[in-house]
């Protein structure tokens, strides 16, 4: 049985009432570099493509944005589950789907104005203050991922599922492309837009699920996405063979995990295991 498929161990208490500086110590005689990867739940692909190992830290979390670096507790979050890493650590960060798929959206419920420059500006600067504030603190090897691609998708999908207005792809990719070009002006950024993304800036559809959904399918893309990190000095290796069959996913929420200052990496083995939730008797089928 599992007991907690999200996190290696269950946090013991909440947030503590000082915040530690977290610094880099030095790499230890013959320690090889350790990748961490952070982002929203679009960066779970990474837990596909590393698995289970000594050399592979997964913190990705659901609702986790870009822009919400501008405040010093997420960021300080973030410097919690680097603490006692080396300096030659290499760090994977995918962010910004949150930000376009969702924030735009509640935007959009709740009638506010949103500047889409100045939107854009703020995720890129949220993220921007995030690598700041790591390479201050000795973690030079940090990188920006791009693999997530728009998918089109019908407007009563993110209704039903997160009773949202739907952003158009269309929109979200012209978003998603003016965040990672500010970002890009600041730090290295692996985009797989050209590979990933058709003309119109939207997933192909050759990279999509066969169920609606607006992740990518990561069985299809994880090998593209491989070939390009392993050029990263230090990376560590992928795994010993993909898998070949997506595990259900499950979302784990960044607003709880920070209340309970839950810094403990993914459990990848136990979420490989995880079965689908069984449907309510009666449900229907997706579509």
């Amino acid at each position: 049985m599992i007991s907690n498929p999200f996190g290696k161990k269950q946090p013991k208490s909440g947030k503590p009432s000082v915040i530690k500086e977290v610094k880099a110590r030095d790499p230890r005689p013959g320690e090889q570099p350790i990748v961490h990867s952070f982002g929203s739940s679009v960066a779970e692909l990474f837990d596909y493509i590393f698995g289970e190992q000594d050399r592979f830290r997964s913190h990705w979390a659901s609702g986790w944005s870009a822009r919400g670096f501008s405040k010093k507790e997420n960021r300080d979050f973030f410097m919690a589950c680097m603490d006692g890493y080396s300096s030659q650590d290499i760090i994977l960060m995918q962010f910004g789907s949150v930000d376009v798929q969702f924030n735009v959206a509640h935007r959009m419920a709740t009638g506010n104005f949103m500047d889409p420059e100045g939107f854009c500006q703020e995720a890129a600067n949220g993220f921007i203050k995030m690598v700041e504030t790591l390479h201050e603190a000795g973690f030079k090897n940090v990188y920006c991922v791009f693999a997530s691609a728009p998918v089109p998708l019908p407007a009563i999908y993110f209704r039903k599922k997160f009773n949202l207005p739907s952003v158009p792809a269309r929109y979200q990719a012209q978003l998603f492309a003016r965040i990672n070009e500010l970002i890009a002006t600041k730090m290295p950024m692996i985009d797989l837009t050209k590979t990933l993304a058709n003309d119109l800036g939207l997933l192909k559809q050759p990279y999509r699920r066969t169920y609606r959904d607006h992740h990518a399918d990561y069985i299809k893309i994880q090998g593209i996405v491989w070939n390009q990190l392993k050029s990263i000095d230090g990376i560590a290796p992928c795994r010993e063979t993909f898998l070949t069959k997506l595990y259900p996913h499950r979302p784990k929420k960044i607003k709880a995990m920070m209340e309970k200052w839950d810094i403990e990496s993914t459990d990848i083995k136990a979420r490989e295991v995880l079965k689908p939730k069984k449907k309510a008797a009666g449900a229907k089928k997706k579509a």
